[in-house]
């Protein structure tokens, strides 16, 4: 159709002068309101334009011209993501992702490198410590006494009293590379691998690399 062609040719113009594009319209736009802000019938009109484009491109997750990136989500530059995951693993085989509450001395991030980085006596000391701190969190939740700490915003797994009713004692630690892939629109997660690379068993004070024992 005409009218889907023209369209499709106005994008493709816009994209590809996009830097230029859209600082004139953002400034227009704003220049625009200050001109008329004095008269109440455009200032009405003016701020039920600005409410409403900011209500659709939130709530829609869309962008919108001139509030390129007004939207509620995150805009990520790089759609293809590689992160690290902690897991403590009982003597049955059950693994748990590490409660991001976990007194750890460094961040997961941190702590993750460094085990990666070390040899194998390292290795062993530093998941030692991590294994310390995570019995101590254990009790906590597990103690007669409740647990009333909430977890911060940015702890996306954390514990309570009946996940854990389900574990034995923890006795080795993984570590998890998880590949992540987010959608064109940034708004969720297309498609997610992970893989467990590194594995110490803490009683037998053994590491196996890419978890050869899995």
């Amino acid at each position: 159709m005409p009218v889907v062609r023209l369209l499709s040719y106005i994008r493709s113009i816009i994209l590809a002068y996009e830097m230029i594009i859209v600082p004139i319209i953002f400034i227009s736009f704003f220049t625009f309101g200050f001109v008329f802000i004095h008269k109440n019938k455009y200032r009405n009109y003016y701020s039920t334009v600005v409410i409403v484009l900011l209500l659709i491109s939130s709530v829609l997750a869309i962008q919108i011209f001139p509030f390129t990136h007004a939207h509620r989500f995150t805009t990520i530059a790089d759609q293809n993501s590689s992160e690290h995951d902690i897991r403590v693993v009982d003597k049955n085989g059950d693994e748990l992702i590490l409660d991001g509450r976990v007194a750890l001395p460094k961040r997961v991030s941190q702590s993750t490198g460094e085990l990666l980085a070390a040899d194998n006596d390292a290795q062993i000391k530093l998941a030692n410590q991590i294994m310390d701190y995570t019995n101590n969190h254990r009790e906590e939740i597990e103690s007669s006494v409740p647990y009333v700490r909430h977890p911060p915003p940015s702890v996306h797994h954390h514990w309570d009293h009946s996940t854990l009713q389900s574990y034995s004692k923890f006795k080795s630690i993984r570590i998890y590379e998880v590949n992540i892939k987010y959608k064109n629109n940034s708004t969720g997660i297309k498609k997610e691998n992970e893989e467990c690379i590194l594995e110490i068993d803490l009683e037998a004070e053994i590491v196996y690399k890419g978890c050869s024992n899995v």
